[in-house]
């Protein structure tokens, strides 16, 4: 860091990613500070700028630096290798900065306390918090988190068997039921007693929003420039292949579809959808298979007069970028990403964008636009607009004219 880069972040003040701090601040309280920046977008410490921006120096600059490096390396796991200090001349006075990167992967701790950034301040994470942020991060595991309440009664033993006898073409092993299930990970023995895991109930149970209320998806088909009549509505529940089908079939209710006659001399007709339905399935697939099921919200289906928009909670996981997703495969739910490939839903090898983005373009429509704020993801699809846009979509897309839309 430069003189010039130290000055504006000066002059930004404290916040998000820059705090101040004086030489005789606690080594603790440096600690809390690298620690939770690393919780949330990373930051700059300024050690030797008082709270109202005055630049005052430290006059120990070795020593400043060296309580920094082991400020950093008191966090759990060690902040080692994240932070960088360095020593910047400014108005005549020495400030040692450290930076922590962006983008970490662990969620982290100071003497089992965590902490994270937000504004100028530094707040304790509550147990739940802490469990959606390594969520978040793709260190917790928690689809294979074992339900303590659930019981095996819970799970679908036909649905798991049929989906076994898919699976598994050279025939079931010859197991319990309660061994098949932790062999699949859809179980796991707490203390003798074997119980579904968060995974199992959500893709086999009997009716897995007893246990999971939130893990719906609340759809609607909403009319006007804003969309703000609503003329048909669902929450849509079930085991996450029954939503699926389920969140299509809605779809297919509340958008329009037409006919071309692509071949003149037997006169047969093909479907033309106004959004392509492959996008759709795809789509609303990755939504429940990629989703944050720490956080207590549906996914959304809304579908607007020239436009469908599919979001779920949960943002990227720490590596992925919306510029680079196609062929990239990280799941958030390793379990559920495999049982939705085997089951037909998913494909591996990150490719769904890719079939998304190839199915609008074979229909003539804009690609899929695709935002990935910190805590969700959605979906756009564009679709051709009002009723005449949607015919001359369906006329420039068929090689004869004899184009007959409902």
């Amino acid at each position: 860091m430069n003189a010039d880069e130290l000055r504006k972040y000066i002059a930004q003040d404290e916040g998000q990613t820059v705090e101040f701090k004086l030489e005789s601040e606690k080594q603790a309280d440096l600690a809390e500070t690298l620690v939770a920046f690393a919780n949330a977008q990373g930051g700059h410490l300024l050690v030797g700028v008082a709270d109202d921006g005055q630049v005052v120096g430290v006059e120990r600059p070795k020593n400043v630096a060296d309580r920094l490096h082991a400020a950093a390396r008191r966090g759990v796991p060690s902040l080692h290798g994240a932070v960088t200090v360095a020593s910047v001349i400014l108005e005549g006075r020495t400030v040692v900065v450290a930076t922590v990167s962006d983008g970490l992967e662990a969620t982290y701790s100071l003497a089992g306390r965590f902490a994270i950034r937000e504004g100028s301040f530094n707040r304790s994470m509550s147990p739940a918090d802490v469990l959606q942020h390594a969520a978040r991060r793709g260190t917790l595991d928690y689809e294979s988190t074992p339900v303590l309440d659930a019981t095996l009664n819970d799970l679908n033993e036909k649905r798991m068997m049929d989906f076994l006898a898919q699976r598994l073409r050279a025939g079931t092993p010859a197991r319990s039921f309660a061994e098949l299930l932790q062999t699949l990970g859809a179980a796991k023995a707490v203390a003798e007693t074997v119980r579904p895991t968060v995974a199992g109930l959500l893709c086999f149970g009997n009716w897995p929003q007893f246990y999971f209320n939130h893990a719906t998806i609340l759809a609607g088909r909403l009319v006007g420039p804003l969309g703000t009549q609503i003329v048909d509505r669902a929450i849509i529940e079930g085991t996450l292949p029954e939503m699926v089908d389920k969140a299509l079939q809605f779809t297919i209710r509340n958008t329009r579809h037409g006919l071309r006659i692509g071949d003149p001399w037997t006169a047969r007709a093909q479907e033309v959808d106004e959004y392509p339905l492959d996008a759709v399935r795809e789509a609303i697939t990755n939504a429940c298979c990629h989703r944050d099921y720490l956080e207590h919200s549906p996914i959304q289906l809304k579908i607007y007069d020239d436009r469908l928009v599919i979001a779920n909670p949960g943002g990227l996981l720490p590596g992925l970028d919306v510029a680079h997703l196609e062929g990239q495969h990280r799941p958030r739910n390793p379990h559920l990403a495999d049982w939705l490939h085997s089951l037909g839903y998913v494909e591996r090898f990150g490719v769904g964008p890719i079939r998304m983005r190839e199915a609008m373009e074979q229909a003539g429509l804009p690609v899929p636009e695709i935002q990935a704020p910190p805590a969700s993801f959605t979906v756009t699809l564009r679709g051709p607009g009002p009723v005449d846009a949607h015919v001359a979509t369906v006329a420039r897309l068929a090689e004869s004219p004899a184009v007959i839309a409902e």
